[in-house]
């Protein structure tokens, strides 16, 4: 099974260019996806998120065609329930959800991202001038994988910050959510985990299989 995505939960008591060395792509994972088998699965796992570990929401339910949406602050990044999807081709038909998309951030600009992408032999398309959307099969196939060189706005910050002192508010007094701290990435063969070795790089790199992004979010490759 390939290219499978987890995560790892932290609770806390409140108390290189094939063989050259080239810019960090991939800045941070700024949104993971659960895509959902229907919409009552949509109701548990929103539920779950909010009434069990007490997330703070983004955006309540809502549904868009036969779709529905909705997205909870996870300390570091948001996590969007969504779905259900027709038109994706998952790792594996028996579910009712799974993780499947990672909406990344780059402090790279566009221009350097596609330079980057081109050079490194990456197929992907363009959702818009600043969004890259992978299609590469060797880091693309069963997860659906973006990158965006948007800066972020004033707006979005504050919203961030207001997130995070509900969360902290939430959490008052008692164990709870801080962050996700690991993100694992499946590989079936050694030629897909030497093309996410190339395409995650050398900088942030703390061993063969994992990447630290940022102070507090790591990528972790696992033979699948």
């Amino acid at each position: 099974m390939k290219n499978l995505v987890a995560l790892w939960l932290l609770l806390l008591p409140v108390c290189p260019l094939r063989g050259q060395t080239h810019d960090l792509i991939v800045s941070e994972v700024s949104v993971l996806t659960i895509h959902v088998s229907d919409t009552n699965v949509h109701d548990s796992v929103f539920h779950f998120l909010t009434d069990v570990l007490k997330l703070p929401v983004d955006y309540y339910p809502v549904m868009l065609g036969e779709r529905r949406y909705a997205a909870v602050y996870a300390g570091n990044m948001f996590i969007e329930p969504c779905g259900p999807y027709s038109n994706m081709r998952y790792p594996t038909k028996d579910f009712k959800a799974l993780f499947f998309g990672l909406n990344c951030r780059s402090d790279a600009s566009p221009s350097s991202i596609a330079t980057n992408l081109g050079r490194l032999h990456i197929a992907y398309e363009q959702a818009d001038p600043e969004t890259f959307r992978i299609q590469d099969a060797s880091v693309g196939e069963g997860v659906y994988f973006a990158i965006t060189g948007k800066a972020r706005s004033k707006p979005a910050e504050e919203r961030e910050a207001s997130l995070r002192s509900a969360m902290a508010a939430n959490n008052r007094d008692r164990l709870g959510f801080e962050y996700v701290k690991e993100i694992r990435l499946g590989y079936a063969e050694a030629a897909d985990l030497q093309a996410w070795t190339e395409f995650l790089g050398a900088p942030g790199r703390v061993n063969d299989t994992l990447w630290r992004l940022s102070q507090n979010q790591s990528i972790r490759l696992v033979r699948s």
